[in-house]
C-alpha cells in the first residue's frame, strides 16, 4: 500500500515536470517571436563599415562603400529591417572591382553592419592596358587614390598567362618576406620566357619559364647568400638559373665586354 501511494506520487511529480518543462518552452517561444517582431520593425538608423585589411591595402575606404549602398538604395536610412534585403547589397558591393568579399548584418539597436574585404593584388600590369592581378587571378583596374607595392610586370602580356601560371609564381613570391622585397619587375619574352629585374645589384635574373621556380628561387638565394654577398652585388651583369642546378653568371668586364662562366 505505501509502495502503491508513493508509485502514484512520483508518477504525478513527473507530469507535473513535463508540464512546466512545455509551458516553459511555450513561454520562451512565445517571448522569441514576439521580440523578433518587434525587432524586424525596428528601422535601420546607420551604416557601419568595417574594412577587414585597412592596414594593408587602402583601394576602398568606409565612405566609398557607404557610398555605394546609398547610391543604389538612397532611402535605406529609416527604413524598417524587415523591408531591407542584405544579400542584395551583398551582391551590390561585391559587384565592385576591388572588393573581394562583402558581408552585412544587424548591430544592436538597428544599425546595418557592413565588413569589407578587398582584392590582394599580387603583380601590376603595365601596358597599354595596365591593371592589377590579384591572388586569386582575378583582374582589377588600378586605383586613383592608391598603389599597391607589388612588382610590375612588362613585355609580351598573355592575360591567360598572367591570369594562372604567372598568377602562382607570384602568389608564392608575395608570401616570401625576402623574394617579395627583392623581385622589381618581371619582363615577358614573346614565348612566356621571365627576365626578372631586383631590387638589390645592378643585374638582371635570366629565369627562363615558371616551371620549377621553387627551386630555381632557392637555387639563386643560395648563389645570394654564398656568392654575391662575398663577391659583390655589382660584380655581375647577369645571373641564369633557367638550366636545372646551375647558376650561370655574367661578368662585368672593365672594357665593357661581358664575360659568362658557371658559378655553381
Amino acid at each position: 500500500m505505501i509502495f502503491s501511494v508513493m508509485a502514484r506520487r512520483v508518477k504525478w511529480r513527473n507530469i507535473g515536470i513535463c508540464v512546466l518543462v512545455v509551458v516553459a518552452v511555450g513561454f520562451f517561444a512565445y517571448v522569441a517571436i514576439a521580440n523578433s517582431g518587434k525587432d524586424e520593425d525596428k528601422t535601420c538608423r546607420d551604416i557601419k563599415v568595417e574594412i577587414a585589411d585597412a592596414n594593408e591595402l587602402s583601394f576602398v575606404s568606409d565612405s566609398d562603400v557607404v557610398s555605394l549602398i546609398k547610391k543604389r538604395y538612397p532611402k535605406l536610412i529609416g527604413q524598417k529591417k524587415k523591408n531591407i534585403d542584405i544579400k542584395a547589397i551583398e551582391v551590390l558591393l561585391m559587384k565592385d572591382s576591388v572588393i573581394r568579399r562583402a558581408e552585412c548584418y544587424y548591430l544592436p539597436g538597428g544599425d546595418l553592419g557592413v565588413k569589407i574585404w578587398q582584392r590582394l593584388p599580387v603583380m601590376r600590369i603595365l601596358g597599354d592596358n595596365s591593371y592589377y592581378v590579384d591572388n586569386e587571378g582575378k583582374i582589377f583596374p588600378l586605383s586613383e587614390n592608391y598603389n599597391a607595392y607589388v612588382p610590375i610586370v612588362t613585355g609580351h602580356i598573355d592575360k591567360k598567362f598572367v591570369t594562372t601560371e604567372l598568377k602562382d609564381f607570384m602568389v608564392y613570391v608575395s608570401r616570401d618576406e625576402f623574394w617579395s622585397a627583392e623581385i622589381q619587375q618581371i619582363v615577358i619574352s614573346d614565348d612566356n620566357k621571365l627576365t626578372i629585374i631586383p631590387t638589390l645589384g645592378d643585374h638582371k635574373i635570366v629565369f627562363g619559364t615558371v616551371e620549377g621556380y621553387e627551386e630555381k628561387l632557392q637555387r639563386l638565394k643560395t648563389f645570394y647568400v654564398k656568392g654575391l654577398s662575398k663577391i659583390g652585388w655589382g660584380d655581375y651583369s647577369a645571373v641564369n638559373v633557367e638550366f636545372a642546378k646551375q647558376v650561370i653568371c655574367t661578368k662585368k668586364k672593365s672594357s665593357g665586354e661581358d664575360m659568362s662562366s658557371s658559378c655553381s
